[in-house]
């Protein structure tokens, strides 16, 4: 069972990481997700705090993002580029791209 998270603790982003506008936690607990306004998202390890992958490659800034149900290494993020991605955490590599005709 997971130890409840101290509630002074932070993640460390870079300064560049500007605002953060979504979160989301992997379905076992071990990491979160988060976009920036400086168009990445990045997954950080819940219990060290750090981040331990930085998906590159949205053309504006994500404003979603979401991990597969069973899968904590697939997310999926869209962006107000009117487009959305899969990605593989681990790899860091972009496994889908689609294009919408409206902000994600």
């Amino acid at each position: 069972m997971r130890r409840p998270m101290e509630t002074s603790a932070y993640f460390k982003l870079n300064v560049e990481a500007k605002s953060t506008i979504a979160l989301a936690f992997s379905g076992d607990g071990e990491y979160c997700a988060s976009t920036h306004g400086d168009h990445t998202v990045k997954v950080v390890d819940f219990d060290s705090k750090e981040v331990v992958s930085t998906l590159v490659g949205q053309s504006r800034t994500p404003w979603t993002v979401k991990f597969h149900p069973t899968d904590p290494d697939i997310v999926a993020s869209g962006c107000l580029g009117f487009e959305a991605r899969v990605w593989n955490c681990t790899t860091q590599i972009c496994l889908r791209k689609a294009e919408f005709n409206r902000a994600i």
